[in-house]
């Protein structure tokens, strides 16, 4: 027998369009095409690149929005030597050297630990005009330090960031949680080449939003077929159920998708062709409020709430 596959695997590679997902991709492709159109300018004065900045909670789909661009307009390929667009996921490592560090290493510089900063910077200048890059992405950046007056460590780090756009003409986009917005919004010189994609929780009472939970939630259940997870479809808008997602998750489309993975591994572990609301609702318990995205379990307060009126109106009719 076949097995199954692997729930998380293919979560990870689900792909529902969103319009901030196109907005986002939209203002990465802008900045690359400023980018060729300064390249093939043959004007003396050097043009000062762009930056695009992504700001959302955790599992929120920022990495997401950032796999889909590769795939999407790079055919899949990460090798930034052939796409010459380069994407950085900073760690906790925050100084300076540890920053050049991690940029070297992903624009393929075979020793990048070695040198000193300003030579380390030399080398990264080389391989931007060198490429050319046309775009380097920073994920986590969250794990940048709050420039301050008193940290000059982080204030080198932050002119270093700024100055591939200004100085070296490469643009950049910065993607983070609300700490990096903060972190990030500390440098002035950053926000004003910034060209803001701003990501909000979706809300059922505003019908824009509305239209785009309704049409994620249903393509999510359809998803979870298409791949092969279950046998029968799974309606996540049926009564109040879009309602319950939304409220649990925030009104995060990432953190949706985040909550119906586990309780995927619900219904399968019970043998279930679908996911159901009994299975969201113990997610919910697993997942949603850990995390701290709703203090109480929408869907346990549904399912206690219709139980009162069903026996209700089994009273009066008797």
């Amino acid at each position: 027998m076949k097995p199954l596959p692997d729930i998380s695997l293919e979560f990870r590679h689900m792909r529902i369009p969103l319009p901030k997902i196109d907005e986002a991709h939209q203002a990465f492709n802008r900045l690359i095409d400023s980018r060729m159109a300064a390249l093939n300018d043959n004007r003396p004065s050097n043009a000062e690149a762009g930056c695009v900045t992504i700001f959302a909670p955790s599992h929120a789909g920022k990495t997401t929005i950032i796999n889909w661009f590769h795939e999407k307009y790079l055919g899949g390929n990460y090798n930034q030597k052939e796409t010459k667009v380069a994407l950085i996921t900073l760690n906790g490592e925050s100084a300076q050297s540890a920053f050049l560090t991690q940029v070297l290493k992903g624009l393929g510089d075979p020793l990048p630990t070695l040198g000193k900063p300003h030579e380390m910077l030399e080398r990264i200048e080389n391989l931007i005009v060198k490429s050319p890059m046309l775009l380097i992405i920073f994920d986590e950046a969250n794990n940048l330090r709050m420039r301050t007056a008193s940290d000059k460590d982080a204030s080198r780090t932050h002119n270093n960031l700024r100055g591939f756009a200004k100085l070296f003409g490469c643009p950049i986009a910065v993607v983070g949680t609300e700490e990096a917005k903060a972190r990030i919004g500390s440098d002035g010189q950053i926000c004003s080449i910034d060209f803001p994609v701003v990501m909000n929780e979706l809300q059922l009472e505003n019908p824009k939003d509305a239209a785009v939970l309704v049409k994620y939630c249903t393509q999510l259940g359809i998803k979870l077929k298409e791949h092969g997870l279950f046998e029968t479809r799974s309606n996540f808008v049926v009564g109040n159920t879009l309602a319950c997602l939304a409220e649990a998750s925030g009104g995060w489309t990432g953190r949706i998708s985040r909550l119906v993975e586990r309780a995927s591994y619900l219904a399968r572990d019970e043998g279930a062709s679908c996911v159901e609301v009994r299975h969201l609702e113990v997610a919910t318990d697993l997942y949603a409020i850990p995390h701290g995205f709703c203090t109480v379990n929408p869907f346990t307060r549904d399912r206690q709430v219709s139980g009162r009126a069903k026996a209700r109106g089994g009273r009066s009719r008797g």
